[in-house]
């Protein structure tokens, strides 16, 4: 295994100029983007900036900003015109007098008609799709021209947006979440799209999509594992560059990189099959390490979401110290049971059982008895180092979900495996709890949306939580006492399309599939009476759709994505060809759309597997259906 850490670049260039924008995806109407520029401290030159559309030479834009030194400040705002600028995406640069420059890529939308005639089927929608991601985002191992051809991604990117936190000292907590540039050079594996070529091979037969996976897998098992804690580089804040072979921040570019078990995307759950397969051993070390890394104190299981790389898993004793100022997430303590269930159904690793035993205890302890919801969190307090972490007091719908569909991942990894009988159905009995509670309470119809917290007992949380405002009310009340709380947005949930959320490009909610994941599973009659309602909803939803994008300026095809997912779960449980209408409804309305957007490429997104795992799915389902029908069976849909 390559140590690839002294070959980490610098995380920050501090001498360039610093260039922030509103969005780098202008996906809505508006007519100008705002921006703000800062150079390093003690230079208060000017600063020139053009702007340039790709394959052009000469600027579309100039302008000279007179710079304020330092942090950026409202003296360094600049508006970039819009209106007119045909779609495509464009380079801004900002150039010191000095000759350091920053550049950054804008995406501007345009949509066309869409011309009439039929639509690709859905096998041929994923392999025109994945023709352009292997001809323009594919990157060589280590750069080298006989280097493993890698399937690129760029970085994860939301909204810019002011957070808050716990309210210490009379106040909140509150910090700056910039939306971070655009890469239209993708250097970060993708490790979301393997399963996608994988089915691809299966569909159409030929082998080079999972020999491509297979040669992805090689090189992570390789070069994609820190060589001291044995983490690796694949997490929730963590990418793998594959072409200098080192680990990279997922989001920013001013942070290191640290590991923390997935919580969002394509595939929380990750490959596991396939990395079983290609890297048995150094996924073993990583399950193992991954206790000494998060996990804080061996007796009360206290964790922290997150850990760096700089320790040793030889050392086998907390990398962190306890303290009730971590924050131990739902998400991550579900995912930390399954990844444990699995390294023992595949190891006989007792360790492993045990650790994920210790943590269901520790969760199913702050289950609300009738209900069935649990804290969002323990810890999230003021730091206190060696104080223990205490149970949240509301649930976070969207974590919730994630959590009781990880529950059922874990169980599932223990089917057919003796000396796990308990802690199967526990995790089970616990994961359907969980879900029904969620399903009985986490839907607003009067709003349409979906609550984003909850009291334990399940009644909607209308107070501040984490991160945003529950109510206009209390943001006016906490603004009047420190004005620079008018940044932090006011939201309590997110719609099937809309509302949309506050920090993402992509409209859609979650919460439906992961709890249609736990009625596919259990068969519990409530879970999939409500799943059904759901399904309903979302179509209906989708109907009042026009074109790829909603009014906000977001994507739809993740949210599709999402429900055709849905639709499917719930055919495969009941047999009901009416979820196969729905869910091909959904991808032709999706197809159709992004069939008339050109510019940007909607499968340069990140969430671009959602959609196009949905579709294969959907394919494999209608071939089956139809071969049903050939053999005399009630005739199912076209597609």
């Amino acid at each position: 295994m390559k140590d690839v850490r002294r070959t980490v670049p610098p995380i920050r260039d501090e001498t360039a100029p610093k260039l922030e924008l509103d969005t780098y995806m202008v996906l809505d109407h508006r007519n100008v983007l705002a921006g703000r520029i800062g150079i390093p401290a003690g230079d208060g030159r000017e600063v020139a900036l053009s702007l340039t559309r790709a394959q052009e030479h000469e600027p579309c834009w100039r302008r000279v900003v007179p710079a304020s030194p330092g942090r950026i400040a409202p003296a360094a705002a600049f508006s970039l015109p819009l209106a007119g600028l045909p779609g495509g995406y464009y380079r801004l640069e900002a150039r010191t007098e000095a000759g350091e420059t920053t550049a950054v890529t804008i995406a501007l939308h345009e949509v066309r008609p869409v011309r009439p005639g039929p639509l690709p089927n859905y096998l041929a929608f994923v392999t025109d799709t994945m023709s352009k991601l292997l001809a323009h985002q594919v990157k060589r191992l280590e750069g080298s021209a006989a280097g493993t051809p890698c399937v690129t991604v760029s970085r994860k990117s939301n909204l810019s947006y002011r957070s808050l936190g716990h309210f210490e000292n009379g106040s909140f907590r509150t910090c700056w979440f910039p939306e971070q540039p655009f890469e239209m050079d993708a250097f970060r594996i993708d490790h979301e799209i393997w399963s996608v070529l994988d089915r691809l091979s299966e569909f159409t037969g030929k082998r080079m999509y999972r020999d491509s996976v297979t040669a992805m897998l090689d090189a992570v098992a390789a070069y994609g594992f820190d060589p001291e804690s044995g983490l690796m580089y694949l997490s929730e804040e963590c990418d793998f560059d594959v072409v200098r072979c080192v680990p990279c921040h997922s989001t920013r570019s001013d942070i290191p990189p640290r590991f923390k078990p997935r919580n969002t995307g394509h595939r929380p759950e990750m490959y596991l099959d396939r990395l079983w397969e290609r890297m048995p051993h150094q996924l073993h070390r990583c399950f193992r390490a991954m206790y000494y890394g998060l996990v804080t104190d061996p007796e009360t299981f206290d964790y922290n979401r997150f850990c760096t790389y700089d320790f040793s898993d030889a050392d086998r004793k907390p990398s962190q110290e306890r303290n009730s100022g971590h924050c131990a997430f739902d998400t991550t303590g579900g995912r930390m049971v399954h990844w444990w269930c699995s390294c023992w159904a595949r190891t006989g690793d007792t360790d492993c059982l045990s650790w994920a035993q210790r943590m269901a205890d520790k969760w199913q302890a702050v289950m609300h008895p009738d209900s069935g919801l649990v804290p969002n969190f323990f810890g999230a307090a003021a730091s206190r180092p060696g104080a223990a972490q205490r149970p949240g007091k509301w649930a976070e719908t969207r974590g919730a979900a994630l959590t009781a569909a990880s529950w059922m991942d874990a169980a599932a990894e223990l089917i057919g495996h003796p000396g796990a009988e308990g802690l199967r159905e526990q995790l089970t009995d616990m994961a359907l709890r969980l879900a029904r509670g969620l399903a009985a309470r986490v839907y607003d119809a009067a709003r349409g949306r979906f609550r984003e917290h909850l009291h334990l007992d399940g009644r909607p949380y209308e107070n501040t939580a984490r991160y945003c405002f529950g109510t206009q009310e209390e943001k006016d009340a906490a603004v009047a006492r420190d004005p620079e709380l008018t940044w932090v947005p006011v939201y309590d949930g997110a719609g099937w399309y809309r509302p949309p959320t506050y920090f993402e490009h992509c409209a859609g909610v979650g919460i439906p599939l992961h709890l249609t994941q736990v009625a596919a599973a259990t068969g519990d009659s409530f879970l999939l009476a409500k799943t059904a309602e759901f399904a309903a909803m979302a179509v209906e939803a989708s109907r009042q759709l026009e074109g790829p994008f909603t009014p906000e300026g977001l994507w739809t095809f993740r949210a599709s994505g999402w429900y055709i997912r849905m639709c499917l779960l719930l055919y495969r449980a009941t047999a009901d060809r009416r979820y196969l209408q729905w869910g091909t409804e959904l991808a032709d309305r999706e197809i159709a759309a992004l069939g008339s957007v050109v510019p940007p490429h909607w499968w340069r997104m990140r969430e671009r597997s959602i959609f196009l795992e949905a579709l294969l799915e959907l394919h494999r389902e209608l071939c089956g259906a139809k071969q049903g029908q050939s053999a005399g069976t009630v005739g199912a849909p076209e597609s």
